[in-house]
């Protein structure tokens, strides 16, 4: 090509002792520079939205792009299976700073977001949970010692305290049922293992009606068939059941803590809500049962059979799970905290 006529170039100093060819092509190269520095373009300035009061404001920014750079908006808005909820950031992580809730939005993980049904454009932070008792889990974070719940509600939101691990409100409802149970069981009709096995053996085809009855605490039914029978709200704390027979027996809200249930018959029982904290349920065989939002902690699991069982929203803290079988239980919900044995557990996803 046409070689350009080189320009004067003051910066670029060539010695004396340098030839006209090394001179020229020095040149070249602070020629080249200057042009490339010319055709740069000008470096971008940060994008601002400029009020028409002159204030210049950051432009609205989606909550994953909030929640990458570490921050969340100061009110958030909250899909709970599918319901939504407003509230300020403080409450989700001041209030309690230990619980599930304050761990989500201290920027640690990835919150998935689904379209705002209320606000159009709007985006929510979803949490994959029934949202049956949430506004009583948010009131209690907003001012905590607040609660205000039917007693029927209560079991449940015990079970969504301990999910979202909201201690002080886990321990509130802990202590209001414990309560509650108290007077339950001054009003219980006191049956004997004796007038048990009398009805046993006069019954005429009709399942065992003892809802809301109070075994005598420490009483002996080993090896009977109860099978079918109505123990809904009955209180038979520390109880001996071994090998009993509950086949499809109805145990909602019963009390069976401490009971020993060692190789007892539980399959297709319903036990939802019921309370078997420090139970022995050791070989026991819960197939098919519904156990859901029951209290197991600290109970002794060990060769049990949940096959197939519904432990949703279960608490199974410091349960002793050795060689339990839980090949297809359902266990959404569940608390696992603390629990012992968990590499021997047939069926327990880790």
């Amino acid at each position: 090509g046409v070689e350009a006529e080189l320009p004067t170039l003051p910066a670029c100093h060539v010695s004396g002792d340098v030839g006209e060819e090394e001179t020229r092509r020095n040149a070249r190269v602070c020629s080249h520079k200057e042009v490339t520095a010319a055709a740069a373009p000008p470096a971008m300035e940060a994008e601002t939205i400029t009020t028409s009061g002159g204030v210049a404001e950051a432009p609205d920014v989606a909550p994953e792009e909030q929640e990458r750079a570490g921050s969340f908006p100061a009110v958030v808005r909250l899909s709970v299976g599918g319901a939504e909820f407003t509230t300020v950031l403080a409450t989700l992580t001041q209030a309690d700073p230990a619980c599930m809730l304050a761990a989500m939005f201290a920027g640690r993980f990835a919150l998935p977001t689904v379209p705002s049904g209320a606000v159009t454009g709007a985006l929510c932070y979803f949490i994959d949970r029934d949202p049956t008792h949430f506004r009583h889990v948010l009131n209690w974070l907003r001012a905590p010692g607040a609660l205000y719940c039917r007693d029927d509600e209560l079991r449940e939101l015990l079970a969504d305290a301990r999910y979202f691990g909201v201690s002080g409100l886990a321990d509130e409802v802990a202590r209001r049922l414990a309560a509650i149970e108290e007077a339950e069981v001054g009003r219980r009709a006191v049956v004997t293992p004796k007038e048990i096995i009398h009805m046993l053996n006069h019954k005429t085809g009709r399942a065992l009606q003892l809802a809301s009855v109070a075994l005598c605490e420490g009483a002996v039914l080993n090896g009977l068939d109860m099978t079918e029978a109505n123990l809904q709200y009955a209180s038979l704390r520390g109880a001996s059941l071994r090998n009993v027979s509950l086949h499809h027996a109805n145990l909602q809200f019963a009390d069976l803590t401490g009971a020993n249930l060692e190789c007892a018959n539980l399959v297709y029982a319903d036990l939802a809500n019921a309370n078997l904290t420090n139970a022995n349920l050791r070989h026991c065989n819960l197939t098919n049962a519904n156990l859901c939002g029951a209290t197991l902690e600290s109970a002794e699991m060990q060769g049990a059979l949940f096959i197939n069982a519904n432990l949703a929203n279960a608490n199974m803290s410091n349960a002793d799970l050795n060689g339990t079988d839980l090949n297809g239980a359902r266990l959404q919900g569940a608390c696992l905290h603390g629990v012992k044995s968990v590499q021997s557990a047939r069926g327990l996803k880790r």
